[in-house]
């Protein structure tokens, strides 16, 4: 959770209202977009799955990658979203959620009141009269909830893949519009070879807990780096 995010409650944010409607143009600096692996399919058909390392902590986290450039999402510089599929962390904002506590199973819904989205005249209203929660407010509530579940199963899933040395660096050479190679670094993805040699026991857990289909899902996203590679061309003409 950011640190413009605050614990959403009838007392501070009762005045408050959110346009509902998703402006993709928020996402316009942002290169790569958090992606569970509840969604590594739908997102397959249109971008590269990926993993980055946390500089200090070392954790990974799946993303989207959606340009090639720093600071820069080629499919988020308008409003204009034609695309089949868009991403959950895309839809969630202005709120949030987190645990009370890192091991707790108390949830707090949070917003961030300094987003364009919230004000106190336009938009849906997150609290009636009585203090109650809006029809509007418990639907996204209820969202973030099942959102947070899919970012646990999600971690278990790459703390297995750092737990088995499966993650594997690979800096992608891609043609600008002038032929020239440009690198890109810092792209983790997962060892297709390592994943064959994984004993039945431990294969079976992930079919267990049905993670083979997203595994699979991410190898088969690493063919949309040609698309990627295309729309940068296109975009910088």
């Amino acid at each position: 959770m950011t640190a413009s995010m605050t614990p959403l409650t009838p007392e501070q944010h009762g005045h408050l209202k959110v346009v509902a409607q998703v402006t993709p143009s928020d996402y316009c600096g942002e290169q790569a977009i958090p992606v569970t692996a509840q969604e590594f399919a739908a997102v397959a058909s249109q971008w590269p799955v990926v993993f980055l390392k946390h500089g200090q902590t070392g954790d990974f986290q799946a993303v989207a990658l959606m340009g090639l450039n720093p600071g820069q999402n080629l499919y988020c510089q308008n409003n204009d979203w034609s695309l089949p599929y868009m991403p959950q962390a895309m839809r969630h904002r202005p709120f949030a959620v987190t645990r009370e506590t890192p091991d707790s199973e108390q949830l707090i819904i949070c917003i961030d009141e300094s987003h364009p989205k919230v004000s106190a005249h336009q938009g849906e209203a997150l609290f009636d009269s009585q203090g109650e929660q809006t029809p509007f407010l418990k639907q996204r509530a209820q969202s973030l909830v099942d959102y947070l579940h899919q970012i646990d199963a999600t971690r278990w899933l790459v703390n297995f893949f750092k737990q088995h040395d499966l993650l594997i660096t690979q800096e992608l050479r891609v043609n600008d519009k002038e032929q020239s190679t440009k690198p890109i670094a810092g792209l983790y993805m997962v060892d297709e070879q390592k994943l064959k040699q994984l004993d039945d026991e431990v294969v079976n857990e992930l079919r267990r807990r049905g993670f083979l289909g997203a595994i699979y899902s991410h190898l088969t996203s690493l063919h949309q780096i040609q698309r990627l590679t295309h729309d940068f061309i296109q975009y910088n003409r």
